[in-house]
């Protein structure tokens, strides 16, 4: 997978060979970066844009960027993280509407801004 290529540049260990990924905690103030599981290239683009960010937003909050491309895709913890993130970053695809995980993160993310805008009045 292009996780573990990405890994190997960043001198990291594979992640298929592994024996599972890292749960997901939410980290109130951390950075969520969600992708379609499914689509290779926005893994890929999810694991550049984590790559690309982590010195500045780690250097802003010791919360951590939690890229989901490298946790367990479940829907319920994914709503949980952004209920307590600083940002969401959705990437978008072309099966974005099609997978489960994302339309969780982008029907979360919604109510999250509306929740915020409601009690700014």
């Amino acid at each position: 997978r292009f996780e573990d290529v990405v890994g190997q540049v960043l001198g990291e260990p594979p992640i298929s060979k592994q024996p599972s990924l890292p749960k997901m905690s939410a980290n109130c103030g951390m950075l969520v970066i969600s992708s379609d599981p499914g689509d290779e290239e926005a893994t890929a683009a999810a694991l550049i844009l984590e790559a690309k960010l982590k010195d500045d937003f780690v250097s802003m909050t010791d919360a951590g960027i939690c890229c989901m491309t490298h946790r367990q895709q479940d829907p319920l913890l994914l709503m949980d993280c952004i209920a307590q993130s600083r940002a969401v970053v959705i990437l978008l695809s072309a099966r974005t509407l099609q997978s489960v995980v994302q339309l969780a993160a982008i029907v979360e993310a919604v109510g999250q801004l509306h929740e915020d805008s409601t009690q700014a009045m």
